[in-house]
């Protein structure tokens, strides 16, 4: 795939089933102490898995968006350096399991992989045993 085809893959627009009114990192911040139920700590949790979810696809979208323009300078689409500093700040933020969902997070962003024809391409590279199986 081409840096063009790339960009030009329709992107899923964030899916907001309802306005949050969650402030994350203001003095409206959830209480945690105050949740008096398990149906109110769900509707947070829901409420957090809706601006998770946004976030996400945002974020792919811009990841998308940086591939097209490396690509486009000669580089390539994906930069180990720049990912391992990512998985480093999760994994210091959440502790071992934050390098998997550093990871799982980088892999989703990364968007599809340019096309690889894997065909033998001369005789030669069928009789030398290359071909598909």
């Amino acid at each position: 795939m081409t840096a063009g085809e790339l960009d030009a893959r329709p992107h899923p627009a964030p899916i907001r089933s309802r306005p949050t009114g969650l402030d994350l990192l203001g003095p409206e911040a959830p209480d945690i102490a105050t949740i008096d139920s398990v149906t109110g700590g769900r509707e947070i949790i829901d409420e957090l898995d809706d601006l998770i979810r946004d976030v996400i696809v945002l974020r792919r979208r811009v990841a998308w968006r940086i591939q097209k323009l490396r690509m486009t300078a000669g580089g390539g689409r994906i930069e180990m350096s720049r990912e391992y500093e990512v998985t480093r700040r999760f994994l210091d933020a959440l502790g071992p399991a934050g390098s998997e969902v550093a990871v799982a997070l980088l892999l989703l962003c990364r968007g599809p992989a340019p096309s690889v024809d894997v065909r033998p391409s001369t005789e030669h590279d069928i009789d030398a045993g290359h071909a598909a199986r």
